[in-house]
């Protein structure tokens, strides 16, 4: 029989657990960087730890019946977390592993909060009813998210910075994150849908299952479709094995599998009308080039991710560091869909980003997450120890929920409802241990008062402060761009923050973007100030990842600005050397050699400047920029034969020069016919010969 106390900390722990299914709600977007991600994450981790007291005063009251179990889901967590903790430690940059960045905020820290969530769901509660109420939340708050997306696709696409897209992503900041919690809200309110007898829930959850099903297809995300059409499928052939007796609904299934491969090839055959391209996600599906476009670059970067696995093949790069791996095993082919295919951090599938981060142990422990709850499903349902619709549902949300992130990445909220959903597979099949009363311990107030003392200081440090910092990050970001005051950035640095790296960076970038626009207003003083200030703070963001070519890039621009801004040679030589120190890191990345020939050029380097350049060029001739650059070198110079010969090339090498790059040329070496702007270089020659 539960005491008082047990029944009271068994209250407060469920408030917590209600509490954290709305996280997906939580988002400030005029209050904190990245404010889609780090409230929630801060949230979470705070109701984790409160949780987490919780469960240490209900252990230490009845450790019989609080104890941790041994089951195979709980192991594979624990396995997974270990993997997770040794990669990132025996990785290429262990801070980023284990703080990630304020974008993500997906380190070793906050998984480590996962996990204890899980152990705390799944070894306190085990009643089918406790995990209902926890259910029908996740439900309703899912439910907010789903309608606010749609009105931002119906009523308002500005609405939460949606900025007009056609993909919503509602409070979630990502089209992505909010298809992808569709697919789990459609699966819970199917199961709780087959649950209940009583029309008016059955009602309500028809109504939040489509409203998941909708939240799939305003997302946009192709990933997330496959993953239901697989799911659903799954969900056939279990419903098929397992109900063997059943004809008719063995005919049914058969109907429905027929129905679906006749539906997906009609839309695949009229791919190109007007009405499948403009149907949500299944119009890109269907259209999808993987020659060409996004969909060949995330196949380079999953090809990357394997060239990299293949490197350090147990414990990979460490987590958070795919963009290490990329950077130094980067094609310049990317550059061909535009700079802003040039940069991944993440693979774009959480299979192959694994892989890569944390080798093939932690793959495997990251596929038995998935696999072995299914199973264990699979194994239950067989032996009648749970219902065939709770089995088979979640085992097919499961498959569609891997399915899904073979595409794309996990995020705050993929990891909320995943490690719920599992702790609930775990808590639905270990047998309940009933405990003694004697066995309970009296719990005094001196252990209650240091339990959540401790709780609330470690929150404090590690969740409020960086919570903090991040607001205060903002305001001086705004104080610099529009009065280049300092005063608040030096109170962000003072608030102590794992995440100083990405405030050294954020303060850096502000302050280089005014410095021109001071000088410009003859205010030298204070535009010598803000960039003493902005240099420093880059240079200590290196200090912290000098592996990261991206701050390299931002400190060759910033010794650029600030040499043209001082008429200062020496920063000149200093940008060049941080666009040299980068190359290793990423070899064959064309842009470090573009900044790599400004810096020369801009000491009077011609003949290094151009080495650099053409460098670039060799690496894929049919880029326009390095070819520009060249044309723009010989141009300044005065080398008018030089501006011909490598036009000629570039027509030859297949590139298309713009508007404004031929009337350059024009300018330095004559007019030039139309025929002059062809891609056949004799035609091109016999004009510029006139």
């Amino acid at each position: 029989m539960s005491s008082l106390f047990e029944k009271r900390l068994l209250q407060y722990n469920k408030v917590l657990i209600f509490l954290s299914v709305l996280m997906p709600l939580l988002t400030f977007p005029r209050s904190f960087i990245f404010p889609f991600v780090v409230p929630k994450i801060i949230f979470f981790r705070a109701v984790t730890i409160l949780l987490a007291s919780g469960y240490i005063l209900l252990l230490a009251h009845n450790r019989s019946k609080y104890r941790l179990q041994w089951t195979p889901i709980t192991i594979a967590v624990l396995v997974f977390l270990g993997s997770f903790a040794l990669s990132s430690f025996f990785g290429v940059d262990w801070y980023r592993s284990l703080w990630d960045n304020h974008e993500r905020m997906l380190g070793l820290f906050t998984l480590f909060h996962y996990g204890l969530y899980y152990l705390v769901l799944t070894t306190v509660y085990r009643a089918r009813e406790d995990w209902n109420q926890f259910l029908w939340v996740f439900l309703a708050a899912g439910s907010v998210v789903m309608l606010l997306g749609a009105w931002q696709y119906f009523v308002n696409p500005e609405f939460l910075f949606n900025h007009g897209s056609v993909r919503v992503s509602a409070t979630l900041g990502n089209a992505i994150y909010y298809s992808g919690y569709g697919l789990f809200l459609f699966y819970i309110s199917i199961i709780l849908f087959l649950q209940s007898s009583k029309k008016w829930i059955q009602g309500i959850t028809a109504i939040t299952g489509l409203l998941g099903l909708l939240g799939i297809f305003l997302g946009g995300t192709r990933g997330t479709l496959v993953g239901l059409l697989v799911s659903i499928f799954a969900a056939g052939f279990g419903y098929a094995f397992i109900l063997k007796g059943h004809k008719k609904v063995k005919q049914l299934l058969a109907g429905i599998l027929i129905a679906s491969v006749v539906l997906g090839s009609l839309l695949i055959v009229f791919r190109h009308t007007q009405f499948v391209s403009s149907l949500p996600t299944i119009g890109r599906l269907v259209s999808t080039d993987v020659s060409s476009g996004t969909a060949n670059t995330r196949i380079m970067a999953w090809e990357i991710a394997v060239e990299g696995w293949k490197e350090k093949p147990f414990l990979g790069y460490g987590p958070n560091n795919y963009i290490y791996v990329f950077n130094l095993l980067y094609r310049p082919e990317f550059l061909e869909q535009g700079y802003s295919e040039t940069w991944f951090d993440n693979a774009h599938s959480a299979i192959f980003n694994t892989l890569a981060v944390q080798g093939i142990i932690g793959l495997l422990s990251y596929i038995a997450l998935t696999l072995l709850p299914i199973v264990l499903l699979w194994r239950a349902v067989r032996r009648e120890r749970i219902d065939t619709h709770t089995a088979v549902l979640f085992g097919a949300f499961l498959v569609g929920h891997f399915v899904h992130n073979a595409f794309v990445f996990e995020n705050p909220t993929s990891y909320l409802y995943f490690f719920f959903v599992i702790a609930y597979v775990n808590a639905r099949l270990v047998p309940v241990q009933a405990a003694q009363s004697s066995q309970q311990r009296h719990i005094g107030a001196g252990m209650l008062g240091t339990v959540m003392v401790v709780s609330l200081i470690f929150i404090w440090i590690t969740d409020v402060n960086p919570l903090r910092a991040n607001h205060a990050t903002l305001f001086a970001m705004r104080d610099i761009n529009q009065a280049a005051d300092l005063r608040q950035a030096e109170q962000a640095l003072s608030i102590p923050s794992p995440h100083i790296d990405d405030i050294h960076v954020d303060l850096a970038k502000a302050s280089g973007n005014v410095v021109a626009g001071l000088i410009r207003l003859g205010q030298h003083e204070t535009a010598q100030k803000v960039f003493e200030f902005g240099y420093a703070q880059a240079q200590e963001a290196l200090r912290l990842h000098p592996q990261d070519i991206r701050i390299h890039i931002l400190l060759t621009q910033l010794a650029q600005g600030g040499a043209i801004a001082f008429n200062n040679p020496e920063l000149f030589a200093r940008a060049e050397e941080y666009a040299q120190a980068a190359i290793p890191y990423s070899p064959r990345r064309q842009q470090l050699y573009y900044n790599l020939s400004g810096a020369r050029m801009q000491q009077g380097k011609v003949d290094e400047a151009l080495d650099a350049i053409q460098t670039a060029i060799d690496f894929d001739p049919i880029i326009n920029e390095g070819w520009w650059r060249k044309i723009y070198i010989y141009g300044s110079s005065g080398q008018a034969d030089l501006v011909r010969a490598t036009y000629l090339e570039a027509l030859d090498a297949g590139v298309t020069l713009t508007a404004q790059q031929i009337s350059f040329i024009e300018e330095r070496i004559g007019s030039l016919e139309l025929g002059a702007r062809s891609t056949n270089s004799k035609q091109a020659e016999d004009t510029l010969g006139e």
